[in-house]
């Protein structure tokens, strides 16, 4: 039986600051997922262990009970290895990693390679690095990060087929930036077609800055009409700096003006 001095830790260091919540209520739920399907693979018996969180970086802990140390550390080094398979490095999935075991660890490491380096370690492992996806574009090479954001922009050409998409064309530049939306904003959506719009959310980008994509949308909003609602209400907190203008009109004029310069 595992005791408390034992140590049965998978940590997941990410170095980019500012993640969304949904980052880590993800992650943490699919690396769960993953350790109790490879311990019900290898005892051929409902999981047992029980797992403690701890998001500060992100470090799943076993905590004591009935399964002995070494299954314990036989379902890390699994873990391990199947994060160094969907990963890309040399190396087979383990035999204990079921089919759908293995699609939610390629879609785990994609997320994390959309949204920051990182770095896996596993006890008794070398630490895995973890590194942006790299995309190759002509002769050229260009490495995408992804922030937590918003677009400014037209909202036009909606899709409801598999995954429930809009695009907004950037305001000022006319990039096309495809937005992904849970099905109970369809209703707004709908309602806000061909207008100017604000949506906040996690934003991919190039390596030069455009936009490419949004997901996990949190908020969209129609831009106000200045000629038909009273602008003054969306005044920023620092009035003085922006000269009584909000922040999204403060930051439209000074993109404009850099426009005709």
């Amino acid at each position: 039986m595992a005791t408390e001095r034992d140590k049965f830790t998978l940590r997941l260091q990410m170095e980019r600051s500012g993640l969304p919540l949904e980052f880590f209520t993800n992650t943490t739920k699919d690396i769960r997922a993953i350790l109790r399907s490879i311990e019900e693979s290898r005892s051929g018996q409902p999981p047992l262990v029980a797992w403690r969180v701890d998001t500060d970086d992100i470090q799943i802990t076993a905590s004591v009970n009935g399964v002995g140390p070494d299954e314990l550390q036989d379902i890390i080094a699994d873990t391990y290895r199947g994060f160094r398979a969907g990963e890309g490095h040399q190396g087979e999935w383990p035999a204990t990693i079921s089919p759908d075991a293995r699609r939610t660890m390629q879609r785990l490491v994609n997320r994390i390679k959309r949204t920051s380096p990182a770095s896996l370690e596993a006890g008794g492992h070398e630490p895995l690095r973890i590194e942006p996806q790299v995309q190759k574009s002509g002769k050229s090479t260009q490495v995408q990060y992804t922030a937590w954001s918003s677009i400014d922009g037209k909202l036009d050409v909606i899709s409801v087929r598999r995954q429930p998409y809009f695009v907004i064309f950037e305001h000022a530049t006319e990039h096309r930036v495809r937005c992904s939306f849970p099905d109970d904003f369809l209703p707004k959506v709908k309602d806000i077609l061909g207008c100017r719009v604000v949506a906040e959310g996690l934003i991919r980008y190039r390596h030069d800055g455009v936009p490419i994509s949004l997901t996990d949308p949190s908020c969209l909003e129609r831009v106000p009409d200045p000629d038909v609602e009273d602008i003054t209400k969306y005044r920023g907190a620092i009035p003085e700096f922006a000269n009584g203008l909000s922040a999204y009109e403060y930051v439209r004029q000074m993109r404009e003006s850099g426009e005709d310069d």
